[in-house]
C-alpha cells in the first residue's frame, strides 16, 4: 500500500497492484485456517449486540462494488421496505458471511450480476446471493459447504476451498442454516 502511494511506472504499479492482491490472498487464507481452528477449538465466541441490518447489507454492497464494476457487473440489494430498525446478532460474523458468498458468487459470474436480497422470516432475516453465473453442477453440490471442497473449473482453482465450511459453521453458530 505504501509503494502504490508512490510515484511508479505502469510496470512498477502492476508488479506492486499483483504483490498487494497476493497479500490479501494470502492474508484470507490464514484467517479462514485460523477462524476454522478457532471453531473446532470451541474458541470462537460470537459478540452478539444491536446492529442495523439495513446498514450491514448496504456495507456488503459498498465493499463489493468494485470488484463487480471491475468485472462489468452490476452488484444490487433487495431490501424490503418494512426491515427492523435494529437486530440482536453477531454483525461481523454475518457479514463475513455475506461477503464470502458474494465474492463466490461475483468470481464466478461473467455477465449479468449479483442480487444480495433479505428478506424478514418468523424467526429472523434470510439473506439470499442470487447471481447470473453458470451454476453448480448437481453432483458437486453436495459437498459444497465441505471443507477443502472446490469444483472444478478455471476460476475454482483460487482459494482453499475452506470459505463456505467457514460460512456453513458460522451461520450454525447463530442458529440458522445455509443452502444452495
Amino acid at each position: 500500500e505504501l509503494l502504490l502511494s508512490t510515484p511508479l511506472s505502469r510496470t512498477q504499479r502492476d508488479y506492486a497492484e499483483a504483490m498487494q492482491r497476493s497479500g490479501g490472498m494470502l492474508l484470507k487464507l490464514v484467517n479462514d485456517a485460523l477462524d476454522l481452528a478457532r471453531i473446532e477449538a470451541g474458541k470462537l465466541e460470537l459478540e452478539t449486540a444491536p446492529f442495523d441490518p439495513r446498514a450491514l447489507v448496504e456495507d456488503v454492497a459498498h465493499l463489493e462494488l468494485a470488484q463487480a464494476r471491475a468485472k462489468g457487473l452490476r452488484f444490487d440489494i433487495d431490501l424490503p421496505a418494512q426491515l427492523p430498525a435494529r437486530m440482536i446478532g453477531d454483525a461481523l460474523r454475518i457479514k463475513q458471511v455475506l461477503l464470502n458468498l458474494a465474492n463466490n458468487a461475483l468470481k464466478f459470474t461473467e455477465r449479468g450480476g449479483v442480487t444480495l436480497r433479505v428478506r424478514r422470516t418468523d424467526d429472523g432475516l434470510r439473506f439470499s446471493m442470487i447471481d447470473t453465473g453458470p451454476g453448480i453442477p448437481e453432483a458437486s453440490q453436495a459437498r459444497l459447504f465441505q471443507r477443502f471442497e472446490q469444483v472444478t473449473g478455471p476460476q475454482r482453482r483460487a482459494g482453499s476451498g475452506l470459505g463456505l465450511a467457514i460460512c456453513r459453521e458460522l451461520v450454525a453458530m447463530m442458529g440458522g442454516s445455509i443452502e444452495l
